[in-house]
């Protein structure tokens, strides 16, 4: 009995601290920015911490994630990510709103030097490491285009979860317009079942926005143990940027 008491009261602390955490969390994580914060998103020089392109098209492929190296960019803060992604826009079936979310509350664990005490206490399935990265600025059609990322792991253990998630933000006369998903190279799985999405984008000279995504799932066997083939889904999107 006493082993029993010691167990849950070991749980009760763990339980009690992911509520405290979350209580902090919750008191910082408005998303909700006010118009006169989204103007001054150029005029506060966020944008200089963007690596500057020269070109005409934005290209997100497999070569892109291949040779992204997170330790060339600069980090961004939750006040940033909030001013760059206060006008995202959710393509239809693309449910990215988590990877922000879950962003802005580990970052809030960070200010409030809690994500150790979180760290150490983590269970599976939940984020463990959440960064938000500075990519590139470049001028199309008059416009401020600044590219950044979120990238996200779980927990290392069943069922798990990682990714990168590229964001495209445009800015007209020093006024965030939209910010849009354009990439992602994310998995997981909970064995033996697995997942993952590759979403590409190429954004071109007259401001439009192809975007496919390609999702993957797999795991499930026949009736002699043999894997069947990953169930996959194509998906195209156009749109042009305002």
């Amino acid at each position: 009995m006493e082993n029993f008491n010691l167990i849950y009261m070991k749980k009760y602390i763990k339980y009690y601290f992911l509520f405290v955490i979350m209580a902090i969390y919750s008191c910082k994580s408005d998303k909700n920015v006010s118009e006169k914060d989204a103007i001054l998103v150029t005029e506060s020089g966020i944008e200089k911490v963007f690596n500057e392109l020269k070109t005409s098209e934005y290209i997100v492929d497999s070569t892109f994630f291949n040779s992204l190296n997170l330790e060339k960019y600069k980090s961004l803060k939750t006040k940033e990510v909030k001013l760059l992604s206060e006008k995202y826009l959710n393509f239809e079936g693309n449910l990215n709103d988590f990877v922000i979310n879950d962003f802005f509350f580990i970052d809030s664990l960070k200010d409030n030097n809690a994500y150790d005490g979180y760290a150490e206490n983590i269970d599976i399935g939940m984020v463990k490491i959440s960064q938000a990265f500075a990519l590139h600025k470049f001028i199309l059609l008059d416009k401020l285009i600044l590219t950044w990322g979120i990238y996200y792991s779980t927990y290392e253990a069943c069922p798990y979860g990682a990714g990168t998630y590229i964001f495209l933000s445009v800015f007209k006369d020093g006024k965030l317009q939209k910010t849009y998903n354009i990439g992602e190279d994310s998995g997981g799985g909970d064995a033996p079942y697995w997942s993952e999405t590759k979403m590409y984008s190429v954004l071109d000279n007259t401001g439009k926005i192809s975007v496919k995504t390609v999702s993957q799932t797999g795991g499930d066997t026949d009736e002699k143990g043999n894997e069947l083939p990953a169930e996959v889904r194509e998906e195209k999107i156009e749109v042009k940027i305002n």
